[in-house]
């Protein structure tokens, strides 16, 4: 049986534009998320900040977050620091 071939051509700025507005979307949504749980529990104790970023970041994504990530930006948010995401390039 004779294989047929295909020829596939890429738009590569077309992909890379989408790939940089899927990252920056989600990095809002993440950001939306840890907003709302540094509104409601700035200066909280750490567990209850905690409890409050895994669910908003599970409403955000979709996904169960990772826990080092999560107590991380939970000590900064209870010490009343806002966390801001950035991407760089």
């Amino acid at each position: 049986m004779a294989k047929a071939k295909i020829k596939v051509k890429i738009n590569e700025k077309a992909l890379q534009r989408a790939v940089h507005d899927a990252v920056d979307q989600r990095r809002a949504d993440l950001q939306r998320a840890l907003d709302r749980a540094h509104r409601s529990t700035a200066g909280a104790s750490v567990d209850e900040v905690k409890a409050k970023l895994s669910r908003e970041l599970k409403a955000a994504t979709g996904e169960r977050p990772d826990s080092k990530i999560v107590d991380g930006w939970a000590r900064v948010i209870a010490s009343g620091t806002r966390v801001k995401l950035e991407i760089k390039d």
